[in-house]
């Protein structure tokens, strides 16, 4: 299609419901959830049960779903997304002064995206739960993680806080890792990942900072509690 996007849900839109669509090809980000700081919250809308199915986008930040700005208590579950070019589900800040809060990402089926399979920037409380993403960074091998985390991000940064990652499922030979935090300051703060099932990347199962860990190492992680970036982490790795 030559449309910009299939769903658009902005500028204080709440309480939408977007469901059972087959979305496929697209020629931009295909659902998209949007405000900006001086625009009421996009709250409480559900996108749930789509499929979407290749598609491509040029949008700086792009993915074929995407939470974006002021928006809260979004939740996008029972999706499934597959061989999207750019990244499969987004939620960022996008230079809205931390204004991303407490969405939630589960139970969706991502597999075969350009980039990263799920990609949370500058985003507070947001949850990743039961989710299975699955061979994404087919544009560049090796390069995208699975489920990446990071603060800074291409309209600015904002610190990532208390970002829960549990009993999803990462599986790819060429992503990246299977998790990763970024290593770029400001550094995210407060993530808990827990019963996970994380199988290695090209470099590692999880990019820890910048450290690669794989097998005993990332069972348990947990740096000293004055460590402003502490986390508990446990899992089954490979």
């Amino acid at each position: 299609s030559d449309l910009r996007h299939a769903f658009y849900v902005g500028t204080g839109t709440s309480y939408s419901y977007i469901a059972g669509n087959y979305i496929q090809d697209w020629q931009q980000d295909c659902i998209v959830v949007y405000a900006l700081t001086a625009q009421s919250a996009c709250q409480h809308n559900v996108i749930v049960n789509n499929t979407i199915v290749d598609g491509l986008t040029d949008a700086t930040e792009g993915a074929a779903i995407s939470l974006s700005g002021k928006v809260h208590h979004n939740l996008i579950a029972g999706n499934k997304i597959t061989g999207f070019t750019d990244t499969g589900i987004l939620v960022s800040d996008s230079g809205q002064n931390g204004q991303c809060e407490d969405n939630t990402i589960q139970g969706n089926m991502i597999s075969g995206c350009g980039n990263f399979g799920i990609l949370i920037i500058g985003t507070k409380r947001t949850n990743v739960l039961g989710n299975v993403v699955l061979d994404n960074s087919q544009s560049s091998p090796g390069t995208y993680s699975g489920i990446d985390i990071r603060s800074q991000g291409s309209f600015g940064s904002e610190v990532d806080a208390d970002t829960s990652v549990v009993n999803n499922i990462v599986r790819g030979a060429d992503h990246r890792a299977a998790f990763r935090i970024d290593s770029g300051a400001p550094l995210a703060t407060g993530v808990v990942f827990a019963g996970n099932d994380f199988r290695a990347g090209s470099l590692g199962v999880i990019d820890y900072y910048g450290a690669f860990l794989t097998g005993d190492a990332v069972v348990y992680v947990a740096p000293e509690a004055t460590d402003p970036t502490a986390i508990a982490a446990y899992g089954r790795v490979k």
